[in-house]
């Protein structure tokens, strides 16, 4: 499968291989995942503070059973990493 950045791109693809959404990564993001083209698609972010020089936060995505969604947070606390709460479940 081929990824691109383009959801116009995308469309086609997933209705190909049967998809609801598809996960990407390598992309800072403020909150550590975001959602693009009607929550079709999620950037998931993983390193908080990236290169010292971002104030963004990681997340990690759980996917459950059911197909269910949820992220954790994490953010950068000076020298240590703390895990915030769950803040959602998509």
């Amino acid at each position: 499968m081929q990824l691109h950045f383009r959801t116009r791109r995308r469309r086609p693809n997933m209705r190909e291989i049967r998809t609801r959404s598809d996960l990407r990564a390598h992309q800072v993001v403020q909150d550590g995942y975001e959602f693009f083209a009607n929550r079709k698609l999620v950037t998931l972010f993983s390193a908080p503070h990236y290169c010292g020089q971002f104030d963004n936060a990681g997340a990690v995505m759980q996917i459950n059973p059911n197909m269910v969604c949820s992220f954790k947070q994490v953010r950068f606390m000076g020298d240590c990493l703390e895990l915030c709460q769950v803040i959602g479940t998509d």
